[in-house]
């Protein structure tokens, strides 16, 4: 596993959008290919959390954004705090393809060991994890 902490931010609607922008690296200021990306865990089943899709194709964020927000923001946390963090996590180029379920658990365990959730919280159903975060997978 390949992990990169990315600069912490503002605005995760903005993150969202990158993140469910589909394409190829160097398209639409992709650094990386992001194909079929979905959610593959979070404070509530997936498929709830999951983006509404036009007929445009683009995937429509403000929804889980306000989500995932309205927690920082009831806790008084203003957007100059910068709250919106954002853990890239790959897979070695040489490693297995790994199911969605294997990504979520990968994702509550860095979750619980850097301290933004613990595991007890991100158990499959009720907990958070990292405050309200979404887990995402961009898959190649």
């Amino acid at each position: 596993m390949i992990g990169k902490v990315c600069r912490r931010g503002s605005d995760t609607r903005r993150l969202l959008s990158y993140l469910f922008t589909e394409g190829l690296a160097g398209e639409r200021g992709l650094e990386s290919a992001h194909v079929d990306a979905r959610v593959l865990a979070g404070y509530q089943p997936p498929g709830g959390l999951e983006p509404q899709r036009p007929p445009d194709g683009r995937a429509d964020v403000f929804r889980l954004a306000a989500l995932l927000d309205s927690p920082v923001r009831a806790g008084g946390v203003g957007k100059d705090a910068k709250a919106t963090y954002h853990l890239a996590i790959s897979a070695a180029p040489n490693d297995r393809l790994l199911s969605d379920a294997e990504w979520a658990d990968i994702a509550e365990l860095y979750l619980d060991r850097i301290g933004l959730a613990s595991a007890a919280m991100t158990a499959r159903c009720g907990g958070s994890r990292s405050g309200t975060p979404t887990t995402t997978s961009t898959s190649s």
